[in-house]
């Protein structure tokens, strides 16, 4: 089997295989939003500042009034860092895929933080 490029078209790759030509478009390849430490802040932040309103405001997490101090401090980021972890270690999700649940996070936030 022969396999040579043919540069007709520079936006495309023709490649003849033998007498016959074949059609290979450019391949894209996409970031793995999962290990992206970007995305991981991004979704990190949003769920802090949920779960601060969270206590402040819902009444499942009363019990919980007690660690909005901390939340609010230097250690809230890397709490529900690690609370978050755990949801998608047990869980078996991606990070990106976290904000498709949001009741069960909630869920499972007020049950740690109690």
């Amino acid at each position: 089997m022969v396999l040579r490029q043919v540069n007709k078209y520079p936006n495309l790759q023709f490649y003849e295989i033998g007498n016959y030509p074949s059609f290979i478009t450019k391949i894209v390849t996409y970031k793995n939003l999962n290990s992206d430490p970007r995305t991981q802040e991004i979704i990190i932040k949003k769920y802090l500042q949920k779960t601060i309103k969270w206590i402040s405001n819902d009444p499942d997490f009363n019990k919980s009034k007690k660690h909005l101090s901390k939340l609010n401090g230097k250690d809230g980021y890397y709490i529900i860092h690690k609370i978050l972890k755990l949801f998608i270690k047990k869980r078996n999700i991606d990070w990106i895929d976290i904000s498709l649940r949001p009741e069960l996070i909630k869920k499972y936030i007020c049950r740690i933080l109690i």
